[in-house]
């Protein structure tokens, strides 16, 4: 029956397949203090990096002229795999870094996608550049 079907190992497979593995840097929220006001925390440890195949896709590139200069809007979507991530011990979370290319992005949003049985199969998201400091 329809309940019983399970797409996450298929999707999975599908990943590891069609997409490129990439790098992905965990916040460590044990040892990263978060600023209590605004949410936000400057001085961020980051675990070891694990390799993970991830879909993504650069949002339109765009270019706005401010007082300040060009403001360049550089934005990712992403969609992770969760049979995937409960492979490789990752439980992705806003604030975790991916690596593309040697360009760092920061994991602003995720939503979990469900299935049928509510079961969680796939994450679909945003990033954008990452900053240091």
């Amino acid at each position: 029956m329809i309940n019983d079907y399970n797409p996450s190992p298929y999707i999975a497979e599908y990943f590891s397949l069609y997409y490129r593995p990439v790098n992905v840097y965990p916040l460590d929220r044990t040892t990263t203090q978060v600023d209590s006001l605004y949410g936000e925390a400057k001085d961020r440890v980051y675990t070891t990096p694990i390799t993970i195949p991830i879909y993504f896709r650069f949002d339109v590139d765009e270019k706005t002229l401010t007082k300040f200069g060009i403001d360049r809007k550089e934005d990712l979507f992403v969609v992770i795999s969760y049979a995937l991530v409960q492979n490789a011990g990752w439980d992705p979370q806003p604030g975790d870094r991916v690596e593309i290319d040697g360009e760092h992005f920061e994991i602003t949003f995720l939503k979990p996608q469900y299935d049928f049985n509510g079961s969680v199969y796939l994450y679909v998201g945003t990033a954008k550049r990452w900053q240091s400091g």
